[in-house]
């Protein structure tokens, strides 16, 4: 309710439609949800069942327990792996979930030990090599144990028939942290070769010559970036921002002026967005960086 001084109030009434479109919308959404959390009840229910009916088998303990994990019932989940390989110790795949399980829950050395045991049981499948090294890999990072968990990743790249960016940028990770930030580049322009020149395995190789202030080296890997014509005023604001932290201040007052410039050409409606407005407050604030 708005009121000037001496006019009545006025009153905004909600269009009907918008009214209804916005009611089934909210109708949709939480049926969505409780249907998605029913669904997984139910599935955990019918295994249940099947198990009472026909007896328990490992097979059929794993994907319960997959599913409490994805329910977030871990104590249930922990129960039916380690009944799994009770039944059957060969279950390799319940030492995968028992790793992950810990692994998601910062108990690292224990995940470690859960996926040494199911690296060890592999007898040279690709398939559960990648996800098996991708983990151990995962997992010898968070311990700080960076060239071993390259070793790891590079084991998962060169295993996987269609390697993801995600991939190459834990490998890049593993060896930048190791001190290898020249292997680290040679993996991202490899994942590039393979996959594309991918923002995100750019920006990666950009950051690594950030930390290591290579900073002509950013500056040419940035300016390829601008060159493709996407993203740009972010990516001028970043410049702006290499720039001044290699002591150029003129050149980097220059890319604050390309950068402002081209948000002045993006569609009015985009260039109102918080996001935008944002990126130009910073550039704004560059503005005055001597």
């Amino acid at each position: 309710m708005w009121r000037e001084k001496g006019l009545p109030p006025i009153l905004f009434v909600e269009d009907p439609i918008m009214q209804l479109n916005r009611v089934l919308f909210a109708l949709l959404f939480f049926t969505g949800q409780a249907l998605a959390h029913g669904s997984l009840h139910s599935q955990i229910q019918d295994l249940s069942a099947t198990m009472r009916r026909e007896g328990k088998s490992a097979p059929l303990l794993v994907k319960r327990g997959r599913l409490h994990m994805e329910h977030g019932n871990n104590k249930s989940a922990t129960e039916d792996f380690s009944s799994a390989l009770k039944l059957n110790p060969e279950e390799r795949s319940a030492y995968y979930y028992l790793a992950e399980q810990a692994f998601n829950q910062k108990r690292f050395t224990e995940a470690r030990r859960y996926a040494e045991k199911f690296l060890a049981m592999l007898k040279g499948e690709p398939g559960a090599i990648v996800r098996g090294q991708s983990l151990y890999g995962q997992i010898l990072l968070a311990q700080g144990q960076y060239r071993g968990a390259g070793a790891s990743f590079r084991i998962a790249v060169d295993q996987a028939a269609e390697p993801s960016p995600e991939h190459y940028l834990h490998l890049a990770d593993a060896q930048s942290k190791a001190g290898a930030t020249a292997e680290a580049h040679a993996s991202l322009d490899e994942g590039m070769q393979k996959l594309g020149r991918l923002n995100v395995l750019q920006n990666k190789s950009i950051s690594l010559d950030i930390e290591s202030k290579a900073w002509d080296d950013a500056l040419k890997r940035l300016d390829a970036m601008i060159m493709q014509g996407q993203g740009l005023p972010e990516l001028y604001l970043r410049k702006a921002k290499i720039l001044l932290a290699a002591e150029r201040q003129s050149t980097a007052q220059e890319a604050v002026q390309v950068g402002l410039a081209s948000i002045d050409q993006i569609p009015a409606a985009r260039r109102e967005t918080p996001a935008m407005k944002q990126l130009r407050a910073e550039l704004l604030a560059l503005q005055s960086e001597h």
